[in-house]
């Protein structure tokens, strides 16, 4: 599933919305994914990773723990950006 889950929601939906939207929709895309993912990794992952590691789990319990919040958050990171894209497209 990750195999075709990465580059799907990151490169696909970068040429989705180049094609659909245009190159400025596409530079709105870029920029919030990389906002939203800088958010994801600083503040909300490591939290959750450091009460895992409070609570005495192993790194790979930990990581198989992660996995689903991973998968959940890289999802809503391509919908935000890619509904950003859309926005710029037909609001700007």
């Amino acid at each position: 599933m990750d195999r075709w889950l990465k580059p799907l929601t990151s490169w696909g939906l970068l040429l989705v919305s180049l094609v659909a939207f245009g190159f400025v929709s596409a530079i709105y895309f870029v920029f919030c994914w990389l906002v939203s993912g800088l958010i994801d990794r600083t503040i909300t992952r490591k939290e959750r990773e450091e009460s895992y590691q409070r609570e005495g789990l192993p790194e790979e319990e930990i990581d198989a723990l992660m996995l689903p919040r991973d998968r959940t958050a890289r999802l809503l990171r391509a919908a935000f950006s890619f509904g950003a894209a859309a926005a710029m497209h037909y609001i700007g």
